[in-house]
């Protein structure tokens, strides 16, 4: 592939993504707002945003929040970004980079928004999948480099709908980990054990490739971290500000953010999801 990439953000899903792209052979740098230093050899962590620019045909955003989308956006199309490819890989509300699009061509570059499905373990393992939006020549220039990060790459319309697709997936995940606490702290007033609700759960029909792949987090066997009980937080106020502006009641999910909160604010806001459970079953106070 002559393409070369640049990603934009070095979190753990930015880091994540440059290790994969190099690991696959493609030409890959990297750019963080704050000093990083990269954690994959021989691959380029510049110290310029104009030099990951200069060096990149397809620019990879992995950013926090719309807040800092926007600021890199702004701080991008300062430069000539002409025959180049932008593409958002952040969790952001659908009209976001709708809004930043003028300004995006404007500097010369076609935008795409490709949100991820999956953490940081499964865009390594390249299981992750991607939800894309834009036009049909910007998503397949980007789909040689979406299919080195993705087992599921999926066009689901223009732009913006990337997001939107990831917010109606994301709803209904967090509305699975809040019924599944629900249905645990039943089993377990009825006497279960967190250990028996496990084993019967992982043998049902009930039992997602979510739950099953936290089985060891759930069982307190593991401390890793595929993605956080805050980061979570952070998400779901998202998608319920995305759903109060399109009219939709969504009690479900004010439940499960009300949960994970609960979570946060009792010190597991670093450990993984599922600890959101787990601590409501046993009652754990601290990580």
């Amino acid at each position: 592939m002559s393409e070369r990439v640049g990603v934009v953000g070095l979190g753990r899903m930015g880091a994540a993504m440059l290790e994969r792209l190099n690991a696959q052979g493609l030409e890959v740098s990297g750019w963080n707002r704050t000093a990083r230093p990269s954690a994959v050899s021989g691959v380029v962590v510049h110290d310029k945003l104009g030099d990951l620019v200069a060096g990149s045909d397809i620019i990879l955003l992995s950013l926090f929040d719309d807040q800092a989308v926007q600021d890199v956006v702004q701080a991008l199309c300062q430069f000539d970004l002409a025959g180049k490819l932008f593409v958002d890989t952040s969790t952001t509300r659908p009209e976001t980079l709708r809004g930043l699009e003028g300004a995006i061509s404007g500097a010369g570059a076609q935008p795409i928004d490709a949100p991820i499905a999956g953490g940081p373990d499964m865009v390594l393992a390249g299981t992750a999948g991607l939800y894309v939006g834009g036009t049909t020549p910007a998503v397949e220039r980007f789909r040689p480099v979406a299919e080195a990060i993705a087992a599921r790459v999926i066009h689901v319309g223009g732009l913006g709908a990337g997001a939107t697709a990831k917010v109606f997936n994301n709803m209904m995940l967090c509305g699975y980990w809040e019924v599944l606490k629900e249905a645990m702290l039943t089993g377990r007033e009825g006497g279960l054990s967190l250990e028996q609700m496990v084993e019967i759960l992982s043998g049902s029909p009930a039992a997602s490739p979510a739950f099953k792949g936290r089985i060891p987090v759930l069982l307190g066997e593991t401390d890793s971290v595929g993605f956080s009980v805050a980061g979570v937080v952070k998400d779901a106020v998202l998608f319920a500000e995305v759903a109060r502006n399109a009219g939709v009641d969504a009690p479900a999910l004010d439940a499960a953010l009300q949960s994970f909160r609960d979570a946060a604010a009792a010190g597991h806001g670093g450990a993984d999801l599922a600890m959101m459970v787990r601590s409501a079953i046993l009652d754990v106070s601290e990580p």
